[in-house]
């Protein structure tokens, strides 16, 4: 017997309003209702449910229980056992309704098959295995080609001078793709190195190309048999920065690269084996590396190989490390004598406290590699400097008055000296703010109309969403990122994001690094701090210019209750000077 495929959509206006009602939150629509003025029933609470959960609507345990509950008794035989004729008793239905949200489970798979729907909607997989990325030069590139006979020929050029003991050999070629200022990093990090110095940060704006310009840096040395044989490990505090360094090694290796090479993924619940002795590049974060040196003898045994066959560790938001996982990830693979550790940042400093900006920058032995101008001489304001070369964006603010009255406590006064931000408490009470979350949708309202691709930071958790279904019953083309976002759905809306399909992005604590969508044009900082380190981050998130592919301008629109004081852009960049030399 074959079961006629049901539509969700339908299987949802059967659980009726009182159960959509408990789903969606009783208060919720209360709040939706009084700043959206759309009026809520069945069809819409529908509309929202399936727009807040998309591929992941089965994963929301009290939902699918109730869709479960509602289908007819053949379906339910046929999600239990695959068999509609079989008898479902009591116990069966709920031992189905209490079976765990897992992709190894069948039940799981005839559920979404009885909706008509793809796999996209099963469980997010659970990576478990490493990634290990054999690389190989593209020998097709007609760069690298040329490259390959370039070097050659100067390398036997330069050997002939050395033999009958010339001093004016040709200096080796590299055909690098960077921008002249990146170059001029690039060259001061090698210079760096030559000198013998085990420890430096690099200081590049947000959206300036840091991790491509220290990655060539060091590809270009690798290929010059500079510790050939070595590990170069890039360390990040999130996935997505993880992912983004492996596209970029991968990318400059094929260009650039005159032999193959191994890249390691190091990430899910299993251990690196490493595969040979030959070198190449290690990718994981902070974490990882914490969890296995809390692992047993085998991750310990992995670690101590990774420190002795290790020439660089590259830290990216190296303004991190003053946080334990951090600064005890990196002392433990690292050898203090030989291995070279280079810390990436846009702020290298975690606020206006002195002693956690002496302490960051004694890390990194007050050695700073900052942008340059033409004649390799320091940079007061590298935000002005890149935004007159079309490198990044012009910042157009835009302060938007709430009427939201904060009145801080001594204490609460207090927390913010000795913490730099404000009291999470607080923060939650700014987005439940019924006038304020007006102004907010409003000015998102206006911005949509008039065509602007907009990343939203919200408040909490719950605001990201209480903002995202306000758009969506305004019918705005919106999507929502936390940190339970399946990382399909991520690279759905981002890449949509991209393509214009949606237009607004409404996050909580996911994209204030890591995100890569150009076209950016509009930030909406609703989430009040007093860090110059996150506002610069979020901020950060569309300034690309129109050299690399961004806008001319972007917008951005801050909140005015946010605490008075709150440094601009280019303070945040240029806050923490005083504490490096500049190499």
């Amino acid at each position: 017997m074959k079961l006629k495929s049901l539509n969700l959509k339908n299987q949802l206006l059967n659980l009726g309003a009182e159960k959509l009602t408990e789903i969606l939150g009783r208060d919720r629509l209360s709040t939706l209702k009084e700043i959206t003025h759309v009026p809520i029933n069945e069809m819409t609470m529908v509309e929202l449910i399936l727009r807040r959960f998309e591929t992941q609507i089965f994963s929301h345990a009290i939902l699918r229980g109730y869709i479960i509950h509602f289908l007819k008794t053949q379906y339910k035989s046929y999600v239990f056992k695959g068999d509609p004729n079989y008898s479902m008793t009591e116990s069966d239905e709920v031992q189905l309704l209490n079976l765990a949200w897992d992709r190894r489970f069948y039940a799981h798979h005839r559920l979404i098959e009885i909706f008509d729907l793809s796999k996209e909607y099963l469980p997010s997989i659970v990576e478990l295995e490493e990634k290990i990325i054999e690389i190989i030069p593209d020998t097709k590139s007609e760069l690298i080609n040329e490259s390959i006979i370039i070097r050659f020929i100067k390398k036997i050029y330069n050997f002939i001078k050395k033999l009958f003991g010339l001093k004016d050999q040709v200096e080796d070629s590299f055909p690098s793709t960077l921008f002249d200022y990146q170059l001029r990093v690039k060259k001061n990090i090698q210079a760096n190195i030559h000198k013998g110095k085990k420890r430096m940060i690099v200081h590049m704006p947000t959206g300036s190309g840091k991790t491509r310009t220290v990655l060539e840096a060091l590809i270009e040395l690798k290929i010059k048999n500079i510790n050939n044989n070595l590990f170069i490990v890039w360390l990040s505090h999130s996935n997505e920065l993880c992912d983004q360094a492996m596209e970029t090694i991968s990318f400059l290796w094929k260009r650039h690269g005159s032999f193959p090479i191994t890249a390691y993924r190091l990430t899910g619940n299993l251990s690196l084996k490493l595969k040979n002795k030959n070198g190449g590049f290690i990718v994981t974060t902070y974490q990882k590396i914490s969890e296995m040196r809390m692992g047993d003898t085998s991750d310990l045994e992995t670690l101590n190989e990774i420190r002795r066959n290790t020439s660089t560790i590259i830290t990216d938001e190296a303004h991190l490390v003053s946080a334990r996982t951090f600064n005890d990830s990196v002392n433990f693979i690292s050898s203090i004598e030989e291995t070279t550790v280079i810390g990436l940042t846009a702020s290298p400093g975690k606020g206006i406290y002195e002693y956690e900006n002496v302490r960051i920058a004694e890390f990194f032995g007050q050695n700073k590699i900052s942008i340059t101008d033409d004649q390799n001489n320091k940079i007061e304001d590298p935000i002005s400097y890149l935004q007159k070369q079309e490198f990044l964006a012009q910042i157009k603010a835009k302060r938007i008055a709430s009427n939201f009255s904060l009145e801080l406590s001594e204490e609460e006064q207090q927390n913010i000296l000795n913490n730099f931000d404000l009291r999470r408490a607080i923060i939650d009470s700014m987005g439940k703010d019924i006038q304020r979350n007006l102004c907010i949708i409003a000015q998102l309202k206006q911005l949509y109309e008039q065509d602007y691709s907009i990343l939203v930071f919200a408040c909490s958790l719950e605001h990201s969403k209480l903002l995202s279904e306000c758009c969506i019953l305004l019918d705005m083309k919106v999507a929502s990122i936390d940190d339970s976002t399946s990382s399909h759905n991520r690279k759905k809306y981002i890449q949509d994001f991209k393509q214009k399909k949606i237009k607004i992005i409404v996050n909580y604590g996911v994209l204030s690094t890591g995100f890569d969508a150009p076209k950016t044009n509009a930030i909406f900082i609703t989430r009040p701090t007093t860090s110059p380190v996150l506002y610069s981050q979020m901020l950060g998130r569309g300034l690309r210019g129109p050299k690399v592919e961004g806008s001319e301008t972007c917008l951005l629109v801050d909140i005015q209750d946010n605490l008075t004081g709150l440094p601009d852009e280019k303070v945040c960049f240029t806050l923490f000077e005083d504490y490096y030399l500049e190499s």
